[in-house]
């Protein structure tokens, strides 16, 4: 029923009116609603927490409503008291670290992502964020260090490969490194031909004319009539 607003209204409405004293059933309620009506939501944690202030569930739950209405500074403090009574709980970490983000307190922020990962390191939502935060307090070798980490955890993760080919190319001047990361990203989507092209121009950068012909070759291979292509080939050759 939650993919339907008016039926969550009506488990909403259903679970408060049975039971109005129970906690459990506020923060039911509030998970109900949290997609269609985030104020709301708020407000039945909220009652929930008064009931029970112990209930880190609902702490961690109206966190995470506050931090996607943008409420940073209450989520913030939803979120530390969640973890304060459930620090076992990896996503309040996480949530409380992206807060801590848009409140440019980065260097707090990667604290908190690290404890989610610790907590459980295939939370891959966590490895961009955490290697972005520690490139912006300029930490570059932990930043790729993590990215490196989300990879070994999901050696298909487009996002942490794009984000380490770049990084790479253009801030560690790491030609070579690059390079792999991106021949990783095109084998991942063979019929896209901007992953090798992007290689391929990288690769002739640095002066490997045999790998940029090589990466020129796999983009006809998916367009046989992509015009950049042809031209930087029939140049190399």
């Amino acid at each position: 029923h939650m993919g339907d607003p008016t039926k969550a209204l009506v488990v909403v409405q259903f679970l408060t009116y049975l039971w109005p004293d129970e906690a459990e059933a506020w923060y039911s309620a509030g998970y109900a609603v949290q997609v269609y009506d985030p104020e709301q939501a708020i407000r039945h944690f909220e009652k929930a927490i008064a009931i029970d202030d112990g209930m880190a569930r609902a702490w961690a739950a109206m966190g995470r409503v506050h931090l996607l209405a943008g409420h940073d500074v209450k989520a913030e403090a939803a979120l530390r008291r969640s973890i304060e009574l459930d620090a076992e709980s990896r996503f309040p970490h996480y949530d409380l670290g992206v807060a801590l983000v848009r409140l440019g307190r980065e260097a707090d922020a990667v604290a908190s992502l690290r404890a989610c990962l610790e907590l459980d390191p295939k939370t891959m939502v966590a490895y961009p964020i955490l290697g972005t935060t520690l490139a912006t307090l300029g930490r570059n070798s932990e930043a790729i260090e993590a990215w490196r980490a989300g990879l070994e955890v999901d050696p298909t993760d487009a996002q942490l490969l794009k984000l380490l080919g770049y990084f790479l190319q253009d801030v560690a001047d790491d030609a070579e490194g690059a390079a792999l990361a991106f021949e990783r990203l095109a084998r991942l989507t063979p019929t896209d031909p901007s992953g090798w092209m992007r290689l391929a121009k990288l690769r002739e950068k640095s002066g490997d004319f045999d790998g940029a012909i090589e990466a020129y070759r796999e983009v006809l291979k998916i367009d046989p009539n992509h015009r950049a292509a042809k031209r930087r080939l029939d140049d190399l050759d």
